[in-house]
């Protein structure tokens, strides 16, 4: 009889265990497919409704040669986000990327700056755990990485694209990876996505969490007169995603015709110095390896 009892203890614990399994597995599974359908919603939410950008006028700096202005943007959410904008021409300024090879005496932008006597510094593209550029990186002709990663690739966009500097004209460029030729003279970097291309939003980039994800950027475009435009997010802000950037830049009240655009590196890493007698500006960010600079000419 005992031993009968005992058995039945067993079966029912059994019967509990298998019962609660399946519960957790149930309310696994509907948490799961709860987070698609948001995602799934999130995404499309993305172009259902236009998001209002704050008309303002570029304001000439005290600098000379250099216009800014602060790109407020105002969701559907009623979220908003500040992106500081900066554009120039590089014919009134010299550019380069610049590499702190000495990892454990990194600094930032606003430090940065004045080591280098330069007018402007924004952070570059990514780099790894060893505080190593990652994807194809030169500076100063010394080539530190020249792999071109996923060339010839669909996936991991965002090491899309590279940023390159003609040292000779001073031209600023944006390539795609799988057209980039490593032989050609200058200062450059990989990062991305590309985001805009030819005047156009670039496809394909739906499938990436960042692109519905808000976070602080770091951004330089191309404008159709050839200018370059800066983009940084404010600290402590919300950010924007991908597809948001995208739709910023097709903005009637953006300011600026967007041809080609690239984004580097983001999050605690974006960082601006704006630095003379004049004119001081500073985003803060934390010590990143590369930079991209600009003097004045």
């Amino acid at each position: 009889m005992r031993q009968a009892l005992i058995i039945v203890e067993m079966d029912v614990q059994l019967v509990f265990r298998s019962f609660f399994k399946m519960k957790f597995i149930f309310i696994f599974i509907s948490i799961h497919f709860l987070l698609i359908s948001f995602t799934e919603k999130t995404f499309a939410r993305c172009f259902e409704k236009d998001l209002i950008i704050e008309k303002k006028i570029w304001t000439k700096s005290l600098l000379g040669n250099l216009e800014t202005r602060e790109i407020k943007i105002l969701f559907p959410d009623l979220s908003i986000s500040r992106l500081y904008a900066v554009r120039l021409s590089t014919a009134n300024f010299r550019s380069q990327i610049y590499l702190q090879k000495n990892k454990d005496s990194m600094i930032n932008a606003s430090e940065l700056v004045k080591r280098l006597n330069a007018t402007i510094i924004i952070n570059a593209g990514f780099y790894d755990h060893n505080y190593r550029p990652m994807g194809f990186f030169r500076s100063d002709n010394k080539t530190y990485n020249s792999r071109v990663l996923f060339k010839g690739s669909r996936r991991s966009l965002h090491f899309g694209a590279l940023l390159h500097i003609d040292k000779k004209t001073n031209r600023i460029t944006i390539h795609h990876r799988d057209y980039f030729k490593k032989t050609i003279p200058g200062d450059v970097l990989q990062a991305g996505p590309y985001l805009f291309k030819n005047g156009k939003p670039v496809k394909g980039l739906k499938k990436y969490r960042e692109y519905n994800r808000a976070n602080r950027r770091t951004i330089v475009s191309i404008s159709k007169d050839r200018t370059i435009v800066i983009l940084v997010s404010q600290e402590n802000d919300r950010g924007v995603s991908w597809c948001e950037l995208q739709q910023i830049f097709a903005h009637e009240n953006v300011g600026f015709s967007v041809i080609d655009a690239i984004n580097l590196d983001g999050g605690s890493s974006s960082q601006l110095s704006i630095n003379s007698e004049k004119f001081k500006k500073n985003i803060y960010g934390r010590s990143v390896p590369a930079f991209i600079v600009f003097y004045k000419r």
